[in-house]
């Protein structure tokens, strides 16, 4: 499917979503029980096809590659998390070598070391995500 079959879904998904609109204000303004009854009876099968229509606009997202890359996404967002994780190991060093008595440099050098690792790593990790995402 192409992007203008997507939207064209999505248009449709719009226009039943407005439907809703007008059978609730109707909903509203009847007063008699069968009136009423017709029209939620009305709403669930407008309801219905909406549902059916995101189903369907979902489906054409993910084959017109709109949606990304679900698999890349996972890497990028794990690759992220595991550098933001060796960043807070690089700054609890940097902080323990520099608060224990006389400093410790090696623990500060070694912590600095990690934070641009892990800075590194976080950087990748939001390349992958945009990637995956097509933003």
């Amino acid at each position: 499917m192409q992007a203008q079959d997507c939207e064209a879904l999505k248009q449709q998904i719009d226009t039943q979503q407005a439907d809703i609109d007008v059978l609730q204000t109707r909903m509203d303004e009847a007063s008699e029980y069968d009136q009423k009854k017709a029209i939620a009876q009305e709403m669930r099968a407008v309801e219905g096809e909406i549902r059916l229509l995101k189903v369907e606009y979902r489906a054409c997202m993910n084959e017109s590659g709109e949606m990304g890359d679900p698999e890349l996404l996972k890497r990028g967002l794990r690759q992220r998390a595991q550098g933001t994780l060796v960043s807070f190991a690089g700054a609890a060093l940097v902080v323990v070598g520099t608060v224990s008595s006389g400093g410790i440099l090696p623990l500060v050098y070694a912590g600095a070391g990690l934070g641009l690792v892990g800075t590194a790593q976080n950087i990748s990790g939001s390349a992958l995500v945009m990637k995956a995402t097509k933003e």
